[in-house]
């Protein structure tokens, strides 16, 4: 059976301007077109890149704090493992696509998670840091396995690409899953204490930017697991207006 056909790099034309313009007959100008097409295929996915290497960033000060204190404390070091697999395969999946856009907002969350991980196996307890060597040698394992079967079994880029998309996107959707157990908690303690509004607002919103360049460039690897997040980005801040912050220790 015949993989199906998808575009390989940033393309200059957008699927959701093509459809757009032929259900208007051709009524869309040239020039609405290009600046439509220049938002959807270059600038959200610039600003993507700029939103997801932040967030990167945004958990470094406590990485740092852990590191000097000698303890993780609250930290929990999985997500940490996860993390760094996440973007590796999303790396891979920027190589064998030749997206720029891909491989800019992966590459630090590859170093930060590096650092992130060695971190979490230096301070965790015996137990955490079994689980999180786990996590990376049975991670590292599959995607040398990827690699491996990239580079010296499959012969169309075309079937590197599915090998890498689906690969990227059962790493990223075990990814969110983190964030489900909060959501319990949330409903179970009716108080959103647990959930930080402004870093699920920055998700969404980063999650919306890179929907509208999957859509745009026609790559369901792209929209539909940002499409995922942007709904659970939703959910959250629904729950912090649902349930306000309450201190539990104070009950």
């Amino acid at each position: 059976k015949e993989a199906p056909s998808l575009p390989l790099g940033p393309r200059r034309t957008g699927t959701t301007l093509d459809i757009m313009a032929s259900l208007r007959g051709g009524e869309v100008g040239a020039a609405s077109i290009s600046a439509m097409s220049l938002f959807t295929e270059t600038i959200a996915p610039t600003l993507g890149t700029f939103f997801s290497n932040g967030m990167y960033l945004s958990g470094v000060p406590a990485i740092i704090e852990a590191r000097e204190n000698g303890k993780l404390g609250q930290l929990n070091p999985i997500p940490f493992a996860m993390s760094l697999a996440n973007c590796v395969a999303w790396l891979g999946y920027g190589f064998v696509t030749k997206n720029p856009f891909v491989f800019y907002a992966n590459g630090l969350g590859v170093l930060l998670g590096l650092y992130s991980t060695m971190t979490g196996v230096r301070l965790a307890d015996p137990d955490k840091r079994k689980l999180v060597e786990t996590i990376v040698m049975s991670s590292g394992t599959l995607l040398i396995a990827a690699g491996y079967v990239s580079s010296l079994v499959l012969t169309d880029a075309k079937s590197r690409q599915l090998l890498f998309g689906y690969l990227a996107n059962g790493f990223l959707m075990i990814y969110y899953a983190s964030p489900l157990s909060t959501l319990s908690q949330v409903l179970r303690e009716r108080s959103s204490a647990s959930l930080y509004w402004p870093l699920s607002a920055l998700v969404c919103l980063n999650s919306l930017l890179w929907v509208t360049y999957g859509a745009a460039v026609g790559d369901p690897f792209i929209f539909v697991p940002n499409g995922f997040g942007l709904t659970l980005g939703i959910i959250q801040i629904l729950m912090c207006v649902i349930f306000p912050r309450v201190d539990t220790k104070a009950r």
